[in-house]
């Protein structure tokens, strides 16, 4: 049985920093900085998407005979 969506959190953060915002790992590593919210935000979405994804394959694969 697969997990529920609710189940995977979303592992990248915006975090907001002087002159832009960061885009961070779940470790709180700053992957990239923007200069505007609007770009943060939707590389966080498409991060949180591929991670999801991923997530998801990785899932289906392991329970594969």
């Amino acid at each position: 049985m697969q997990p529920p969506d609710s189940d995977i959190q979303k592992t990248y953060t915006l975090m907001e920093r002087e002159g832009g915002f960061a885009v961070c790992s779940p470790t709180g590593r700053e992957i990239m900085f923007c200069a505007d919210n609007f770009s943060a935000s939707h590389y966080i979405a498409l991060l949180n998407d591929a991670y999801k994804l991923g997530y998801k394959l990785g899932y289906r694969d392991g329970r594969a005979p």
